[in-house]
Protein backbone atom coordinates (compact mmCIF):
# COMPACT_ATOMS: atom_id res chain seq x y z
CA UNK A 1 0.00 0.00 0.00
CA UNK A 2 1.57 3.33 -1.07
CA UNK A 3 1.19 6.80 0.40
CA UNK A 4 -1.67 7.64 -1.96
CA UNK A 5 -3.68 4.74 -0.49
CA UNK A 6 -2.83 5.97 3.00
CA UNK A 7 -4.20 9.42 2.12
CA UNK A 8 -7.40 7.85 0.81
CA UNK A 9 -7.82 5.95 4.08
CA UNK A 10 -7.11 9.20 5.95
CA UNK A 11 -10.01 10.87 4.13
CA UNK A 12 -12.34 7.95 4.86
CA UNK A 13 -11.54 7.76 8.58
CA UNK A 14 -11.25 11.52 9.14
CA UNK A 15 -7.97 11.23 11.10
CA UNK A 16 -4.28 11.33 10.32
CA UNK A 17 -2.86 8.12 8.79
CA UNK A 18 0.89 7.57 8.32
CA UNK A 19 2.78 4.73 6.65
CA UNK A 20 5.66 3.80 9.00
CA UNK A 21 7.97 0.90 9.82
CA UNK A 22 8.07 -0.65 13.29
CA UNK A 23 10.12 -3.45 14.78
CA UNK A 24 8.62 -6.84 15.55
CA UNK A 25 9.26 -6.17 19.23
CA UNK A 26 7.38 -2.86 19.12
CA UNK A 27 4.50 -4.59 17.35
CA UNK A 28 4.19 -7.36 19.96
CA UNK A 29 4.59 -4.90 22.85
CA UNK A 30 1.58 -3.03 21.44
CA UNK A 31 -0.46 -6.23 21.67
CA UNK A 32 0.04 -7.42 18.09
CA UNK A 33 0.26 -11.13 17.34
CA UNK A 34 3.58 -12.95 17.04
CA UNK A 35 2.71 -14.23 13.55
CA UNK A 36 0.67 -11.35 12.13
CA UNK A 37 -1.01 -11.13 8.75
CA UNK A 38 -1.91 -8.05 6.66
CA UNK A 39 -4.99 -6.40 8.12
CA UNK A 40 -4.16 -7.30 11.74
CA UNK A 41 -4.42 -4.46 14.28
CA UNK A 42 -2.31 -3.55 17.32
CA UNK A 43 -3.78 -1.04 19.77
CA UNK A 44 -1.89 2.09 20.84
CA UNK A 45 -4.60 2.92 23.40
CA UNK A 46 -5.36 6.67 23.35
CA UNK A 47 -2.87 7.22 20.51
CA UNK A 48 -4.84 5.10 18.07
CA UNK A 49 -3.63 1.87 16.47
CA UNK A 50 -1.33 0.22 13.94
CA UNK A 51 -2.78 -1.59 10.93
CA UNK A 52 -0.34 -4.10 9.46
CA UNK A 53 0.41 -3.67 5.75
CA UNK A 54 3.22 -6.15 5.25
CA UNK A 55 6.00 -7.99 7.10
CA UNK A 56 9.62 -7.79 6.00
CA UNK A 57 12.12 -9.78 8.07
CA UNK A 58 12.17 -8.39 11.60
CA UNK A 59 10.17 -5.23 10.81
CA UNK A 60 6.61 -4.44 9.81
CA UNK A 61 5.17 -1.76 7.57
CA UNK A 62 2.07 -0.42 9.28
CA UNK A 63 -0.47 2.33 8.93
CA UNK A 64 -0.43 4.43 12.09
CA UNK A 65 -4.01 5.59 12.58
CA UNK A 66 -4.65 8.30 15.14
CA UNK A 67 -7.81 6.76 16.55
CA UNK A 68 -8.95 3.28 17.70
CA UNK A 69 -10.85 1.38 15.02
CA UNK A 70 -14.39 0.20 15.64
CA UNK A 71 -14.98 -3.57 15.27
CA UNK A 72 -16.77 -2.97 11.95
CA UNK A 73 -13.91 -0.81 10.63
CA UNK A 74 -11.37 -3.45 11.64
CA UNK A 75 -13.32 -6.20 9.89
CA UNK A 76 -13.81 -4.20 6.69
CA UNK A 77 -10.16 -3.18 6.51
CA UNK A 78 -9.03 -6.74 7.08
CA UNK A 79 -11.37 -7.89 4.32
CA UNK A 80 -9.94 -5.19 2.02
CA UNK A 81 -6.43 -6.51 2.65
CA UNK A 82 -7.55 -10.06 1.94
CA UNK A 83 -9.18 -8.91 -1.29
CA UNK A 84 -5.98 -7.11 -2.26
CA UNK A 85 -3.79 -10.12 -1.44
CA UNK A 86 -6.06 -12.77 -2.93
CA UNK A 87 -7.67 -10.83 -5.78
CA UNK A 88 -11.14 -11.92 -4.72
CA UNK A 89 -10.17 -15.47 -3.79
CA UNK A 90 -12.89 -17.82 -2.48
CA UNK A 91 -11.41 -17.57 1.04
CA UNK A 92 -11.61 -13.78 1.12
CA UNK A 93 -15.13 -13.82 -0.34
CA UNK A 94 -16.26 -16.23 2.40
CA UNK A 95 -14.73 -13.98 5.06
CA UNK A 96 -16.50 -10.93 3.65
CA UNK A 97 -19.75 -12.91 3.57
CA UNK A 98 -19.24 -13.95 7.20
CA UNK A 99 -18.59 -10.35 8.30
CA UNK A 100 -21.81 -9.13 6.70
CA UNK A 101 -23.74 -12.06 8.18
CA UNK A 102 -22.43 -11.22 11.66
CA UNK A 103 -23.53 -7.60 11.31
CA UNK A 104 -26.98 -8.73 10.15
CA UNK A 105 -27.33 -11.16 13.11
CA UNK A 106 -26.34 -8.43 15.59
CA UNK A 107 -28.91 -6.07 14.06
CA UNK A 108 -31.67 -8.70 14.46
CA UNK A 109 -30.63 -9.41 18.05
CA UNK A 110 -30.85 -5.72 18.92
CA UNK A 111 -34.42 -5.66 17.57
CA UNK A 112 -35.36 -8.99 19.26
CA UNK A 113 -36.17 -10.40 15.83
CA UNK A 114 -35.13 -13.92 16.77
CA UNK A 115 -36.98 -15.64 13.93
CA UNK A 116 -36.05 -13.29 11.11
CA UNK A 117 -35.66 -15.28 7.86
CA UNK A 118 -32.15 -15.41 6.46
CA UNK A 119 -31.76 -13.04 3.47
CA UNK A 120 -31.03 -14.59 0.10
CA UNK A 121 -27.34 -13.64 0.13
CA UNK A 122 -26.71 -16.15 2.91
CA UNK A 123 -29.68 -18.48 2.46
CA UNK A 124 -28.11 -19.98 -0.66
CA UNK A 125 -24.77 -20.46 1.11
CA UNK A 126 -26.39 -22.15 4.15
CA UNK A 127 -29.09 -24.10 2.36
CA UNK A 128 -27.34 -27.47 2.51
CA UNK A 129 -29.23 -28.67 5.60
CA UNK A 130 -28.98 -28.25 9.35
CA UNK A 131 -25.93 -26.76 11.02
CA UNK A 132 -24.42 -27.14 14.49
CA UNK A 133 -24.09 -23.65 16.04
CA UNK A 134 -21.24 -22.93 18.46
CA UNK A 135 -20.27 -19.69 20.15
CA UNK A 136 -16.60 -18.99 20.85
CA UNK A 137 -15.45 -16.24 23.21
CA UNK A 138 -11.76 -15.70 23.81
CA UNK A 139 -10.13 -13.03 25.96
CA UNK A 140 -6.35 -12.69 26.05
CA UNK A 141 -4.62 -9.36 25.48
CA UNK A 142 -1.42 -10.92 24.12
CA UNK A 143 -3.01 -13.19 21.51
CA UNK A 144 -4.29 -12.04 18.13
CA UNK A 145 -7.80 -13.07 17.12
CA UNK A 146 -6.52 -14.39 13.81
CA UNK A 147 -4.32 -16.90 15.63
CA UNK A 148 -7.27 -18.15 17.67
CA UNK A 149 -9.42 -18.59 14.59
CA UNK A 150 -6.62 -20.48 12.83
CA UNK A 151 -6.59 -23.00 15.69
CA UNK A 152 -10.40 -23.26 15.53
CA UNK A 153 -10.35 -23.79 11.76
CA UNK A 154 -7.60 -26.38 12.03
CA UNK A 155 -9.46 -28.31 14.73
CA UNK A 156 -12.79 -28.21 12.92
CA UNK A 157 -11.31 -28.98 9.48
CA UNK A 158 -10.24 -32.36 10.86
CA UNK A 159 -13.92 -33.05 11.57
CA UNK A 160 -15.73 -31.21 8.77
CA UNK A 161 -14.69 -29.49 5.54
CA UNK A 162 -17.67 -27.12 5.54
CA UNK A 163 -17.38 -24.62 8.42
CA UNK A 164 -18.22 -20.91 8.59
CA UNK A 165 -16.86 -18.61 11.31
CA UNK A 166 -19.02 -15.50 11.76
CA UNK A 167 -17.62 -12.56 13.79
CA UNK A 168 -20.14 -11.01 16.19
CA UNK A 169 -18.86 -8.83 19.03
CA UNK A 170 -15.14 -8.25 19.61
CA UNK A 171 -13.60 -11.56 20.76
CA UNK A 172 -16.88 -13.39 20.05
CA UNK A 173 -17.68 -15.61 17.07
CA UNK A 174 -20.56 -17.79 15.88
CA UNK A 175 -19.28 -21.02 14.31
CA UNK A 176 -21.51 -23.01 11.97
CA UNK A 177 -20.60 -26.65 11.27
CA UNK A 178 -22.60 -28.94 9.01
CA UNK A 179 -24.66 -31.48 10.95
CA UNK A 180 -23.22 -34.22 8.74
CA UNK A 181 -20.50 -34.26 11.37
CA UNK A 182 -22.91 -36.03 13.75
CA UNK A 183 -23.64 -38.73 11.22
CA UNK A 184 -19.92 -39.49 10.98
CA UNK A 185 -19.56 -40.03 14.72
CA UNK A 186 -19.48 -43.71 15.64
CA UNK A 187 -21.66 -43.32 18.73
CA UNK A 188 -24.56 -41.76 16.78
CA UNK A 189 -27.04 -44.10 15.11
CA UNK A 190 -29.00 -42.18 12.41
CA UNK A 191 -31.77 -44.79 12.66
CA UNK A 192 -32.50 -43.96 16.32
CA UNK A 193 -33.88 -40.89 18.05
CA UNK A 194 -31.22 -40.42 20.71
CA UNK A 195 -31.08 -36.80 21.94
CA UNK A 196 -28.85 -37.74 24.87
CA UNK A 197 -26.33 -39.32 22.51
CA UNK A 198 -26.37 -36.25 20.25
CA UNK A 199 -25.95 -33.92 23.21
CA UNK A 200 -23.05 -35.97 24.51
CA UNK A 201 -21.28 -35.70 21.16
CA UNK A 202 -21.99 -31.96 20.96
CA UNK A 203 -20.53 -31.48 24.43
CA UNK A 204 -17.43 -33.43 23.36
CA UNK A 205 -17.11 -31.24 20.25
CA UNK A 206 -17.26 -28.06 22.34
CA UNK A 207 -14.79 -29.42 24.89
CA UNK A 208 -12.39 -30.44 22.14
CA UNK A 209 -12.49 -26.97 20.56
CA UNK A 210 -12.00 -25.25 23.91
CA UNK A 211 -9.05 -27.48 24.81
CA UNK A 212 -7.44 -27.06 21.39
CA UNK A 213 -7.39 -23.27 21.78
CA UNK A 214 -6.27 -23.15 25.41
CA UNK A 215 -3.69 -25.86 24.75
CA UNK A 216 -2.16 -23.69 22.03
CA UNK A 217 -2.57 -20.20 23.47
CA UNK A 218 -3.91 -20.39 27.03
CA UNK A 219 -6.12 -17.46 27.96
CA UNK A 220 -9.79 -17.36 28.95
CA UNK A 221 -11.63 -19.35 26.30
CA UNK A 222 -15.33 -20.22 26.53
CA UNK A 223 -17.40 -22.34 24.11
CA UNK A 224 -21.16 -22.87 23.97
CA UNK A 225 -22.91 -25.31 21.65
CA UNK A 226 -26.55 -25.97 20.79
CA UNK A 227 -28.39 -28.72 18.96
CA UNK A 228 -28.55 -28.51 15.13
CA UNK A 229 -30.81 -25.84 13.62
CA UNK A 230 -32.17 -24.92 10.21
CA UNK A 231 -30.21 -21.73 9.42
CA UNK A 232 -32.81 -20.17 7.10
CA UNK A 233 -35.21 -19.50 9.99
CA UNK A 234 -33.43 -20.39 13.26
CA UNK A 235 -29.98 -18.83 13.03
CA UNK A 236 -30.70 -15.64 14.99
CA UNK A 237 -32.54 -17.60 17.70
CA UNK A 238 -29.58 -19.97 17.95
CA UNK A 239 -27.17 -17.04 18.33
CA UNK A 240 -29.38 -15.57 21.08
CA UNK A 241 -29.62 -18.94 22.86
CA UNK A 242 -25.85 -19.46 22.78
CA UNK A 243 -25.09 -15.97 24.04
CA UNK A 244 -27.58 -16.28 26.91
CA UNK A 245 -26.29 -19.78 27.74
CA UNK A 246 -22.73 -18.50 27.96
CA UNK A 247 -23.72 -15.51 30.09
CA UNK A 248 -25.65 -17.75 32.48
CA UNK A 249 -22.82 -20.25 32.64
CA UNK A 250 -20.24 -17.57 33.40
CA UNK A 251 -22.48 -16.04 36.06
CA UNK A 252 -23.51 -19.20 37.90
CA UNK A 253 -20.64 -21.57 37.08
CA UNK A 254 -17.45 -19.49 36.70
CA UNK A 255 -15.35 -22.63 36.97
CA UNK A 256 -16.78 -23.97 33.68
CA UNK A 257 -15.47 -23.17 30.19
CA UNK A 258 -18.00 -25.19 28.15
CA UNK A 259 -21.64 -24.13 28.37
CA UNK A 260 -24.65 -26.21 27.29
CA UNK A 261 -28.21 -24.82 27.04
CA UNK A 262 -29.83 -28.06 28.21
CA UNK A 263 -27.98 -27.73 31.52
CA UNK A 264 -29.03 -24.20 32.50
CA UNK A 265 -32.84 -24.35 32.70
CA UNK A 266 -33.03 -23.46 36.41
CA UNK A 267 -30.27 -20.88 35.93
CA UNK A 268 -32.43 -19.20 33.29
CA UNK A 269 -35.42 -19.06 35.68
CA UNK A 270 -33.40 -17.64 38.58
CA UNK A 271 -31.39 -15.31 36.36
CA UNK A 272 -34.57 -13.66 35.07
CA UNK A 273 -36.01 -12.89 38.52
CA UNK A 274 -36.39 -9.20 39.30
CA UNK A 275 -34.23 -7.48 41.92
CA UNK A 276 -37.27 -7.16 44.18
CA UNK A 277 -38.09 -10.87 43.89
CA UNK A 278 -34.49 -11.82 44.64
CA UNK A 279 -34.39 -9.69 47.78
CA UNK A 280 -37.74 -11.02 48.96
CA UNK A 281 -36.81 -14.68 48.46
CA UNK A 282 -33.35 -14.18 49.96
CA UNK A 283 -34.91 -12.60 53.04
CA UNK A 284 -37.30 -15.50 53.54
CA UNK A 285 -34.63 -18.12 52.95
CA UNK A 286 -31.75 -16.48 54.81
CA UNK A 287 -31.41 -19.21 57.44
CA UNK A 288 -31.73 -22.02 54.90
CA UNK A 289 -29.10 -20.47 52.64
CA UNK A 290 -26.36 -20.17 55.28
CA UNK A 291 -24.81 -23.63 54.53
CA UNK A 292 -24.10 -22.48 50.97
CA UNK A 293 -21.46 -20.08 52.32
CA UNK A 294 -19.09 -23.05 52.67
CA UNK A 295 -17.17 -23.57 49.37
CA UNK A 296 -16.58 -27.26 50.09
CA UNK A 297 -20.31 -27.84 50.56
CA UNK A 298 -21.08 -25.97 47.34
CA UNK A 299 -18.55 -28.02 45.35
CA UNK A 300 -19.96 -31.25 46.76
CA UNK A 301 -23.55 -30.32 45.94
CA UNK A 302 -22.78 -29.11 42.42
CA UNK A 303 -21.00 -32.35 41.60
CA UNK A 304 -23.78 -34.38 43.25
CA UNK A 305 -26.45 -32.60 41.16
CA UNK A 306 -24.42 -32.84 37.93
CA UNK A 307 -24.24 -36.63 38.44
CA UNK A 308 -28.02 -36.98 38.89
CA UNK A 309 -27.68 -37.36 42.69
CA UNK A 310 -25.69 -40.57 42.34
CA UNK A 311 -23.98 -41.10 45.71
CA UNK A 312 -21.47 -43.75 44.58
CA UNK A 313 -20.33 -41.84 41.49
CA UNK A 314 -20.05 -38.56 43.42
CA UNK A 315 -17.91 -40.22 46.11
CA UNK A 316 -15.71 -41.70 43.38
CA UNK A 317 -15.21 -38.30 41.72
CA UNK A 318 -14.41 -36.70 45.09
CA UNK A 319 -11.93 -39.51 45.92
CA UNK A 320 -13.68 -40.23 49.20
CA UNK A 321 -15.42 -43.27 50.68
CA UNK A 322 -19.16 -43.56 50.03
CA UNK A 323 -19.87 -43.44 53.79
CA UNK A 324 -17.87 -40.21 54.06
CA UNK A 325 -20.10 -38.61 51.45
CA UNK A 326 -23.24 -39.88 53.21
CA UNK A 327 -21.96 -38.30 56.43
CA UNK A 328 -21.44 -34.95 54.67
CA UNK A 329 -24.91 -35.09 53.09
CA UNK A 330 -26.42 -35.85 56.51
CA UNK A 331 -24.52 -32.90 57.99
CA UNK A 332 -25.94 -30.66 55.24
CA UNK A 333 -29.41 -32.00 56.03
CA UNK A 334 -29.06 -31.06 59.71
CA UNK A 335 -27.85 -27.55 58.83
CA UNK A 336 -30.35 -26.77 56.07
CA UNK A 337 -33.29 -29.07 56.71
CA UNK A 338 -32.93 -30.44 53.17
CA UNK A 339 -32.28 -34.08 52.34
CA UNK A 340 -30.85 -33.86 48.81
CA UNK A 341 -31.37 -37.61 48.29
CA UNK A 342 -35.07 -36.76 48.22
CA UNK A 343 -36.25 -35.36 44.85
CA UNK A 344 -38.23 -32.38 46.17
CA UNK A 345 -35.51 -31.37 48.61
CA UNK A 346 -32.86 -31.75 45.89
CA UNK A 347 -34.80 -29.35 43.63
CA UNK A 348 -35.16 -26.86 46.47
CA UNK A 349 -31.47 -27.09 47.32
CA UNK A 350 -30.53 -26.62 43.66
CA UNK A 351 -32.65 -23.47 43.40
CA UNK A 352 -31.40 -22.10 46.72
CA UNK A 353 -27.81 -22.62 45.62
CA UNK A 354 -28.47 -20.56 42.48
CA UNK A 355 -30.24 -17.89 44.52
CA UNK A 356 -27.30 -17.72 46.87
CA UNK A 357 -24.92 -17.20 43.96
CA UNK A 358 -27.12 -14.36 42.71
CA UNK A 359 -27.68 -12.61 46.05
CA UNK A 360 -24.14 -12.90 47.41
CA UNK A 361 -22.98 -10.71 44.52
CA UNK A 362 -25.52 -7.99 45.24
Amino acid sequence: MDKDKARQLEELLGVRVRLVSVSHRAWTEAGGGKSPEPGDVASLLDRGCWLLVETNGTSHRVLEIEKPLTPVESRLLRWAFLQRAGNGSPASEREALAIRLGEWIEAQLEKDEFHAPLPGEWAARLNSGSVIPLQLRYEHAETDAGQILNVARSFLSDLSDDTMIVPLRPSEWLILVTDRLLMEMESIDPEEDDPDGVREELASLAEGLQQAITGEWGGDCHVAVAEPVQPKEELVAAAALLRETMELGRRFHPERRVHLPWRVHLEWLVGNLSEAALRRIAGRMHGTMEPFADPETVSMLELFFSLDCNVSETAKRLYIHRNTLLYRLEKFKLESGLDVRNFNDAVRARILLLLYKMTKRK
